[in-house]
């Protein structure tokens, strides 16, 4: 489901029934309780919770690149970072578009 959303633009969630939890990707199964759960659009902007600057890849990105884990409303998610660097504390939006010759979402810094 998540590369349905993607190819439409979209990151979405899931939002437990039960419980209330928020958790991504989408899955109708909550990750927290096991109770029902449905899809929400993830917000746009959000702030970066951490990051790491890798200088070893498997070889798919050329190094150094940035990955963080960033806070979207009540979701976090973890993605690349197109342009980086970033702070903890930075504001960034998510975006979908190519990364590396795939069709995915990254993260920008607002500057």
């Amino acid at each position: 489901m998540t590369l349905r959303y993607i190819a439409e633009g979209r990151l979405v969630g899931g939002r437990c029934t039960r419980c209330g939890g928020a958790f991504f990707p989408y899955s109708p199964i909550c990750i927290h309780c096991g109770g029902e759960a449905r899809p929400e659009d993830v917000p746009r902007s959000g702030v970066v919770l951490s990051y790491s600057v890798v200088h070893v890849s498997n070889g798919r990105f050329k190094t150094p690149y940035t990955v963080a884990i960033a806070k979207f409303g009540d979701f976090q998610l973890p993605g690349y970072v197109k342009e980086g660097p970033v702070d903890i504390g930075d504001e960034v939006v998510w975006e979908v578009g190519e990364l590396e010759g795939d069709r995915w979402y990254y993260f920008r810094r607002l500057r």
